[in-house]
């Protein structure tokens, strides 16, 4: 005797079921993969706050110089992990700290580092040869940065509010306008972010839980930062002057604008 078999009636249905219960599904599991590398990220910046914190142990609470910190390359493996290149990689000792994996996925997938150090720290370009002495590199710039945020924060003790002021972030690899603003007018991660004249410089990305269009005409997203004291929040790319430049979230009025 034949078994009876599914009617076509009856496998359309099953197909139609199928397809909304993945409709449904769809959303979740995006949103499941936007948390789980947000966490990621966050964890990466969290260890590489704490390498810093421990250069700063070793140098009498000095800054890294904001040049000297990783090798500018973001898609070079092996400047990125020789130690006369990046100063922090042998306080790290593992290359995968140094990337967002929503970077990789977002702007380059040969990348191997996403993240940027704040353009205030030791930006005379110093470079310590002691505890107590230092040295300006053949390549540095005597009078301070050109793209420099106005002043040099050289050691800990220059930092009015440590909880407040960025240490390391995640970087816009591309020009960003919206509303008719420009928020950014670079377009290559090259390791540390200015933004003395915001919004025509560095801006943090949009890469995490971004808002509608394309990524850049619009600031609803948001980008990680480890700021001096440890802690890591994400940032909104509007925020960005007010967590990267001491001199302006030193004044009450803008920081209250920001939301900070």
């Amino acid at each position: 005797m034949r078994r009876p078999a599914f009617t076509l009636v009856e496998l359309l249905v099953v197909i139609s079921i199928i397809a909304i219960l993945l409709m449904i599904m769809a959303p979740t599991s995006r949103m499941l993969l936007m948390r789980t590398e947000m966490d990621i990220c966050q964890s990466n910046l969290y260890h590489l706050g704490t390498a810093n914190a421990q250069y700063w142990a070793d140098w009498h609470t000095r800054f890294m110089p904001f040049r000297d910190w990783v090798d500018g390359n973001y898609n070079d493996l092996s400047l990125l992990t020789n130690p006369d290149r990046s100063l922090v990689y042998s306080y790290v000792n593992n290359a995968q700290f140094f990337l967002c994996p929503t970077f990789k996925t977002v702007c380059a997938s040969n990348a191997v580092r996403s993240y940027v150090m704040q353009h205030s720290f030791c930006n005379t370009h110093k470079y310590w040869t002691s505890a107590t002495t230092w040295e300006i590199r053949t390549d540095g710039w005597p009078g301070g940065s050109p793209w420099g945020n106005g002043y040099s924060l050289d050691k800990l003790s220059d930092v009015i509010d440590p909880a407040r002021l960025m240490l390391l972030s995640e970087e816009a690899t591309w020009k960003v306008q919206a509303n008719g603003v420009w928020y950014s007018q670079f377009t290559v991660n090259d390791a540390h972010m200015c933004c003395s004249d915001w919004p025509n410089r560095d801006t943090i990305a949009q890469f995490h839980y971004p808002g509608p269009g394309p990524i850049d005409q619009q600031i609803e997203g948001k980008g990680n930062v480890v700021f001096v004291d440890g802690h890591v929040s994400p940032v909104v790319t509007t925020q960005t002057p007010y967590v990267v430049c001491q001199k302006w979230y030193n004044d009450p009025v803008k920081a209250a604008d920001s939301g900070l």
